[in-house]
């Protein structure tokens, strides 16, 4: 981790034991209590963030929305199989929702976006235009 995104494979990073990129604010245990695993799309990079972003397929995002709710736009243009991993990094949702935006893309069949108000831990997988993104949780 440089401060701004994950650098490494999942397999170098099992020895981290926090983050603290964002002022200070941000600080998680260890990455293996988050549950990440080969299927977890963190193999390129994770970006910790805390406003509204445009997703890119193959990173994760550490959403910290304990200050504001905001957005993740997914990307415009995906292609099947394509992942965007995210992570309640302050298992803030329940207080300030994060909101993913399907960016004329379906999200499990629909033409509505993704409003998350719980914990959630999971990734979003394009699997075509029909079903379009679908949340798998871990």
């Amino acid at each position: 981790y440089n401060g701004t995104i994950w650098t490494q494979s999942v397999a170098a990073l099992a020895g981290v034991s926090s983050l603290n990129g964002l002022s200070g604010a941000l600080s998680l245990t260890t990455v293996a209590d988050y549950g990440l695993t080969d299927v977890f799309p963190i193999d390129r990079a994770a970006s910790v963030i805390n406003s509204n972003t445009t997703a890119v397929a193959g990173r994760t995002y550490f959403c910290d929305t304990s200050a504001a709710s905001f957005s993740l736009t997914l990307p415009a243009s995906p292609m099947q199989g394509d992942r965007v991993g995210l992570i309640d990094a302050l298992r803030s949702f329940a207080l300030q929702p994060l909101t993913v935006l399907r960016n004329g893309q379906r999200i499990e069949g629909t033409e509505d976006d993704l409003l998350i108000n719980g914990f959630a831990r999971g990734f979003l997988e394009f699997r075509g235009p029909a079903l379009g993104w679908l949340f798998i949780s871990l």
